[in-house]
């Protein structure tokens, strides 16, 4: 072996060599390409930090541009307060320091007068102080404009701020005040904050010149790291927005990125950690050079491994041989490359099979044997376990009724017999010597009659029967024989339901709910309480010659059967039908459960009479789903009904249709007649509507005065026209109630599935809105379809709403001042004010547009004051014999104090009570007439007018002259329009002139254009006249000029 091994040691070191050799040179530029890659990656990645680190930079400016943004919009506030533009110091800081609160990046606001000198500001210590001297002062003063200053130490804090200056200027364009802020540079640490990445991000704040002005790092790291090095200072304040990579030499190994300040000379310097920065691709490097040399040793190892595996063929023939010789399990391997080796190989491999397998077989029996061994005491082990596991009295008994095998419970259960149990005894001497003890008490005095009937029963095929125990203890006794002729006895001990029984006895015929037990075949009741006979009228004889059929309707003796046979308990799930003796039905919910009645399979039942709650729940559902007043279907069920309908399946060509219904007049019955009249009257118009629809479709009272039908399968939208039509017409026929004879006209609205915009519920409840909302714009006792445009419309009038607030927000209202003049004298007595709105976009809007837009939002309480407020303090600045006349909406009696309101605004004009005049209409007067008539007494007692505007036009103004004492009426211009060719106009406009001087009154007539006009009205006797004849609405400013000439209008 020695020698063979020495003449193939050359050999194989040949055959590795070469190996190697190969393997090396295939796998050499591989590690060349990963190299290339890995220093491509590198500048890549160089590159990509970079441009983060710019982006930084240019975020961190971004900031401070939204702080500079808002600090303008700010001083753009700010410069025309009064308080900063000429006030105080005292008001100015007191102002100042109010809007300053909010803003953490401002170290305070400031105002400075035209020889720089501080007039106000937020911070302590700094009003007097002179920056004349400051660039920023400078140029805002030669140039008036708006100014940034360059990254500056504040001489009040010694922080660094950035200061923001915007000269105030007059109408001429002069320079009166300066208003600035001083921005502290915080939001270099909230960029930091938010910069999550896992960059640890460095940011400076330097000026033109480079210096270090702020600092901010994610790093909490020494001061040491604050610095910046002059050379990159200098190399970074040359450009405006790059980055660059850093350099041993100076400094730190960091990537830096810059952007230049907006409007300042300042810079941002953003840096992170280059090793950070690189941590990704430097990781990337280091694992391709483990990646590299592992595969360069993997190729050694594969070489040495191949040279090995062709050099020993030989050699681990030899080996194994010498194996197999002392271990049964070593195979001989298979040797192709020579055929002699090869032969000898499998020569040995088959005598050597031969010999295991007949080794293996005589092993196999032998185990065989053993575990047929193991099962069968297992087998009798787990049987004994299982025999003692069973809580029963077992035992097994042979073809001879000899004991094989018991459990230790059927033993106890016999514990008294004087007897012992031994494998082989017969149970007939067992069951007789317990027979000669007196242990079996039913066979006292009949002892062999009762073992001969003992041992028949036991030798049938199966049995079953109770047995009782001295000590009145019961036992039931099953016995099943086995196939090879033997048998099976199991003892259960029932003393404990013996005893039950019992108690349920009492229970059950005490037990005041009705109670009865039936029988699972025959149906027939067993027993029933005496609660049953008396809720259902049958005596218990009755009872127990009946069926629980017999208390069925027919059509449910088939559920019935069911029900009374299944195992399962009942606990309620179910509401049966049940008749008594007089006939009547009662709703009952049985309660049940199964049970063992004198040894058959019985079902106690236990009757609960549900018959009222169900009414009641009925009654519930029907007010949950129901209008009480009117009895239609409710909102709920409304919508419940309409979806129901959108979603069925319908033929091409057939859809649904939701029809509004809006009562016109019935808030005045309400108010006139009294809330029962209008009750009646809904009930009246629910009785007209339900006779008008079909039975498939829903009519519905969805709030106070309004209605809605869901007219179901339509195939035309004249369908849904034609029961508009016929909806207005007979709910427009007057109704006699009390002895009152009323009318309400209703407005309807229509949208239909048959067009493509009205798809979903919400999308018809909508459009049926929009379209009754156009109906009732156009009048009563009409209908409308819904069309696209109204949505159009509908968004158009929401956006006024969101504009009307805006402009409320941003003081875009002005009051004009229209003069009304005395007709005989020609002069200038008094303004009505007007409310203006200019929209930024659509310029002047209607008041007859936007006024009762306000009214709907609630904004008129608000804008109503606000203009009580600016006229009264307008009317101060005229001659003391000028009045003021100013509308009131009904909205300002109901919401908010109007009393206290006008008591403040004579307070803080100083005008006389008496030159105030508030105008109301009828309106104010018809809504919760008494609390108003109170509130006009109350206004009456400050000393203001109250005048009545557009008398005539409603139905009962008359009768408010009575009701209140008004100080003046105003003549509307729809009479005033017609003079002088309509007499009937002529002739009212004389009869409330005359009615007005006979009360004490005097009166103003609106509208006046003509001379002719005014002729008339001044010789019918109208005091006023109002109107374009006399002048226009106009500014403020235009009518104090007016007021103050005291000029006359030419008559």
């Amino acid at each position: 072996m020695t020698g063979g091994r020495a003449r193939t040691s050359p050999r194989v070191t040949g055959i590795r060599l070469r190996l190697l050799g190969l393997i090396l040179v295939a796998v050499l530029p591989l590690i060349a390409a990963i190299a290339v890659g890995l220093h491509r990656d590198w500048v890549s990645d160089i590159d990509t930090a970079g441009q983060q680190v710019e982006a930084l930079a240019r975020r961190a400016a971004g900031r401070y541009r939204e702080a500079q943004l808002e600090a303008r919009t700010l001083l753009d506030i700010v410069s025309f307060v009064p308080e900063v533009t000429h006030g105080s110091p005292e008001s100015c800081n007191r102002y100042l320091a109010q809007i300053e609160r909010t803003r953490p990046w401002s170290e305070g606001l400031l105002v400075l007068d035209r020889a720089g000198r501080v007039v106000c500001h937020t911070a302590p210590g700094g009003i007097g102080l002179d920056v004349s001297d400051r660039d920023y002062f400078k140029i805002a003063m030669a140039e008036r404009r708006f100014v940034v200053s360059d990254v500056m130490t504040s001489r009040i804090t010694g922080a660094p701020v950035t200061l923001l200056v915007l000269p105030i200027l007059d109408e001429n364009g002069t320079v009166v005040r300066l208003v600035g802020m001083a921005l502290r540079p915080t939001w270099l640490d909230k960029i930091v904050q938010e910069s999550a990445d896992g960059l640890d991000p460095s940011f400076w704040l330097v000026d033109s010149a480079g210096r270090l002005m702020a600092y901010a790092s994610g790093d909490r790291g020494t001061s040491a790291t604050k610095a910046l090095d002059p050379e990159i200072a200098r190399r970074l304040t040359a450009v405006a927005d790059a980055w660059t990579p850093g350099t041993p030499a100076e400094g730190p190994r960091r990537i830096y990125g810059v952007v230049q300040l907006p409007e300042s000379g300042g810079r941002i310097v953003a840096a992170v950690d280059r090793s950070t920065a690189l941590a990704r691709v430097e990781t990337k490097i280091g694992r391709g050079v483990l990646v590299s040399a592992g595969a360069l040793a993997l190729a050694v190892i594969l070489a040495m491994g191949v040279a090995r595996g062709i050099a020993a063929p030989l050699e681990r023939l030899t080996e194994a041989a010498r194996g197999a010789r002392r271990f049964q399990d070593v195979d001989l391997p298979v040797l192709r490359d020579y055929a002699e080796v090869e032969s000898l190989s499998q020569s040995l491999q088959a005598l050597l099979r031969d010999n295991r397998d007949r080794e293996a077989a005589l092993r196999t029996a032998r185990g065989e044997a053993e575990r047929a061994s193991e099962a069968e005491r297992a087998a009798h082990a787990r049987l004994r376990e299982a025999i003692e596991a069973v809580p029963v009295g077992l035992a097994f008994f042979d073809a001879e009724n000899r004991f094989v095998v018991w459990n230790r419970f059927y033993e106890d259960l016999y514990a008294a017999n004087p007897m012992p149990l031994a494998p082989g005894l017969r149970l007939e001497d067992r069951l007789g010597e317990r027979l000669r003890a007196g242990l079996i008490p039913a066979a006292v005095g009949r002892e062999e009659e009762w073992l001969a009937e003992r041992m028949a029963s036991f030798h049938a095929h199966a049995g079953s029967h109770e047995q009782r125990l001295p000590g009145d203890r019961w036992l039931r006794v099953e016995e099943r024989r086995t196939s090879d002729g033997g048998s099976i006895g199991i003892r259960i001990d029932i003393t404990e339901l013996k005893r039950s029984e019992q108690s349920f006895r009492l229970m059950f015929d005490a037990n005041p709910v009705p109670m009865w037990v039936f029988d699972c075949e025959t149906l027939r009741f067993l027993a029933v309480n005496d609660a049953a006979v008396h809720h259902y009228g049958w005596s218990r004889e009755q009872f127990l010659a009946m069926t629980v059929l017999d208390l069925r309707d027919p059509a449910d003796h088939a559920a019935v059967r069911l029900a009374a046979r299944s195992p399962e308990p009942s606990r309620g799930e179910h509401v049966w039908r049940h008749r008594r003796a007089d006939g009547s039905e009662i709703l009952a919910q049985p309660f049940t459960r199964m049970l063992s009645y004198d040894g058959r399979p019985a079902k106690l039942v236990a009757s609960i009479d549900v018959t009222q709650q169900s009414r009641d729940e009925e009654r519930i559902r029907r007010l949950a789903h129901f209008d009480s007043l009117t009895e239609l279907a409710n909102r709920t069920l409304f919508r419940a009904r309409l979806e129901e309908a959108v979603a069925r399946d319908r033929p091409d060509g057939e859809g649904l249709a939701l029809i509004c219904i809006d009562l016109d007049g019935f808030k005045d019955v309400n108010d006139t007649l009294g809330h029962p009249i209008g009750d009646r009257l809904l009930k009246h118009v629910a009785d007209r509507l339900r006779g008008c629809v079909r039975e498939q479709d829903t009519a519905a009272r969805i709030g106070g005065d309004e209605f809605a039908v869901v007219q179901d399968g339509i195939t035309r939208t004249e369908d849904a026209g034609q029961l508009a039509e016929r909806l207005i017409a007979v709910i427009s026929t007057p109704y006699l109630i009390e002895g009152h004879a009323i009318t309400v006209t209703p407005c309807v609205g229509i949208a239909t599935t048959l067009d493509r915009d009205s798809r979903s519920p919400d999308d018809l409840l909508n459009h049926a809105d929009m379209a009754l909302y156009r109906a009732k714009a156009r009048g009563r006792r009409t209908h409308c379809f819904f069309e696209p445009e109204m949505d159009a419309q509908l968004k158009a009038r929401r956006a006024l709403e969101l504009h009307l607030r805006a402009a409320h927000d941003a003081e875009q209202f002005e009051v004009h001042y229209q003069p009304w003049v005395d007709l005989r004298s020609g002069t200038v007595k008094g303004f009505e004010a007007l409310l203006r709105w200019t929209h930024p976009e659509r310029g002047p809007v209607s008041p007859a547009e936007f006024i009762p837009i306000a009214e709907t939002i609630g904004l008129i309480v608000p804008l109503g004051e606000w203009v009580l407020r600016r006229a009264c303090a307008d009317a101060a600045r005229w001659p003391d014999t000028v009045d003021i006349a100013i509308n009131l909406s009904p909205l300002q009696f109901r919401s908010g104090d109007i009393v206290g309101t006008v008591k403040s605004v004579l307070a803080d004009s100083g005008i006389d009570p008496a030159r105030l005049e508030l105008e109301i209409t009828e309106t104010v007067l018809l809504e919760d007439s008494p609390t108003n008539l109170a509130t006009l007494h109350a206004l009456r007692a400050l000393g203001v007018r109250i005048a009545m505007d557009d008398f005539g036009t409603g139905y009962s103004s008359i009768g408010y002259l009575r009701r209140f004492p008004f100080d003046k009426i105003k003549i509307d211009r729809s009479f005033v329009s017609e003079l002088p060719n309509d007499i009937d106009c002529l002739t009212i406009t004389r009869g409330i002139t005359e009615l007005a001087a006979g009360l004490g009154m005097s009166t103003i007539a609106e509208g006046v254009e003509t001379i002719e006009q005014q002729e008339i009205l001044r010789a019918i006797g109208c005091t006023l006249g109002q109107g374009y004849l006399f002048g226009r609405a106009m500014p403020a400013a235009m009518s104090e000029t007016l007021a103050h000439s005291r000029r006359t209008v030419a008559a």
